[in-house]
């Protein structure tokens, strides 16, 4: 199995076998999934950085069982944890110096 760094794109659900695909720096990889894409755990958003667990495995090709493909198959991905820190806005507030409209 091995872990890697991508970046979503999005889901594909419409063949034989779903696709998860993203950018690896700059390649871009697809990889065959089975989970439920409504699940909270992987709804990602386009543009989320994801860490992925997968290993190369042999996949019935559709409609001809005896032949195998050997592909990436995604075992699981998940969010990066975020920080729960609070941001903070700086802000000033706007004042009128007469002095200065004067001066004009």
């Amino acid at each position: 199995m091995y872990t890697d760094t991508i970046e979503f794109s999005a889901y594909n659900d419409d063949y034989d076998y779903f696709i998860l695909s993203g950018k690896k720096d700059t390649a871009d990889v697809s990889l065959i999934y089975n989970w439920d894409t409504k699940n909270s755990k992987y709804n990602f958003i386009p543009g989320e950085r994801i860490k992925i667990t997968w290993k190369m495995d042999g996949i019935p090709m559709a409609g001809d069982e005896d032949v195998i493909n050997h592909t990436e198959r995604l075992i699981d991905a998940e969010r990066f944890k975020t920080n729960d820190n609070q941001v903070k806005f700086l802000w000033r507030a706007a004042k009128f110096d007469e002095e200065l409209n004067q001066a004009c």
